[in-house]
């Protein structure tokens, strides 16, 4: 009996130091080795996680994730949407070499509406307003989103 009782009494300590040695080594291993995920709560693509890998081929809707531009960051920032640092998650309205109207009203890219341009945010400020027409330059994207007409995207940087 007496030795029941002390594996009962040792049990505990043994499982707490299994989850400490989990918690100290796993995450350096899990960055060293793990996938990447991602969280997304925006409202630019579904909310949930998303597994990042590697991509030799750009294709239209293809997700993509980038770093903020500096422009951009310091518009999240200044609507307190969140911290500018983190990584977009956008997928791809245009590849090199389209054509990208945004108007008053519409983006379009080779002629196509993908969606509207809205003048202000959900919160009722002003949204930057950029209308000219231009070509994908080699090595770049657009940034678009169709699941949203809100997502702050290509169309406003």
């Amino acid at each position: 009996m007496l030795g029941a009782m002390k594996l009962r009494s040792t049990l505990p300590l043994i499982i707490g130091s299994a989850a400490i040695s989990v918690l100290l080594l796993g995450r350096p291993l899990w960055r060293a080795f793990g996938p990447t995920i991602l969280i997304n709560h925006t409202s630019s693509i579904p909310n949930g996680f998303y597994l990042m890998k590697p991509r030799v081929q750009w294709e239209y809707g293809a997700l993509v994730v980038f770093p903020a531009p500096k422009s951009v960051a310091r518009e999240f920032s200044k609507r307190r949407w969140f911290h500018g640092e983190i990584p977009l998650i956008k997928p791809i309205g245009a590849l090199p070499g389209d054509r990208v109207c945004i108007n008053a009203s519409f983006v379009s890219v080779n002629r196509s509406k993908l969606g509207p341009v809205l003048r202000k945010d959900f919160a009722g400020a002003p949204l930057p307003q950029h209308h000219r027409c231009f070509r994908v330059m080699r090595g770049h994207f657009l940034p678009l989103s169709t699941y949203s007409p809100r997502s702050f995207d290509g169309r406003y940087f």
